[in-house]
């Protein structure tokens, strides 16, 4: 049995909703303030230095335990406060998940609508491992009969739907084979 697999990269933000065509093209993405964020750097040498008396022998730093005893509860919660932070701006928030959940729903809808075809979603929407700007990666199952320029058909589909919630910027087409084999 021979199934081919179209996948499509969707992307957006804002309500924006894109996907791409070509094999290699390189878009640019918000870097916002998650890059920002993570410039801080969180040195353990630093809190050592600080914490280092001149009269302690080494065998008392002879354990990583030691090390975050002698740490100062005020550093301590510092950094648990800007782990918290980095946390909340790289994590999922429920809108963004919703969101999310909307595009997918709304694509899945219209092709199976079109072409009849089982669409999955993959990659990190599933798993929640996305980045705020991260794209939308699902994968439409057909047999070899569908239309050679899927991607192409979508994207027309979408342009002529008018959906004013969902606005089509960019269309990458990524052509994987898929050759099932049975035990």
């Amino acid at each position: 049995m021979f199934l081919r697999s179209s996948d499509l990269d969707f992307w957006g933000s804002d309500g924006k909703l894109g996907f791409s065509k070509s094999k290699k093209t390189k878009r640019k993405r918000r870097k916002g303030s998650f890059f920002k964020i993570l410039k801080f750097q969180f040195l353990m040498e630093d809190f050592q230095e600080e914490n280092f008396s001149p009269h302690s022998s080494l065998s008392s730093f002879s354990s990583p335990n030691q090390d975050l005893l002698l740490m100062d509860a005020e550093l301590w919660l510092m950094s648990e406060q800007r782990t918290q932070e980095i946390l909340c701006t790289v994590q999922p928030n429920i809108m963004c998940d919703k969101r999310r959940k909307e595009v997918i729903n709304y694509l899945r809808s219209l092709i199976i609508g079109y072409f009849g075809t089982e669409v999955l979603a993959f990659g990190s929407v599933p798993l929640k491992t996305y980045l705020p700007d991260g794209d939308i990666d699902i994968t439409a199952f057909s047999h070899q009969h569908l239309v050679e320029d899927f991607a192409g058909e979508v994207c027309s589909i979408l342009e002529r739907e008018g959906d004013s919630e969902f606005q089509v910027k960019d269309v990458q087409y990524i052509n994987a084979q898929v050759f099932l084999s049975w035990l």
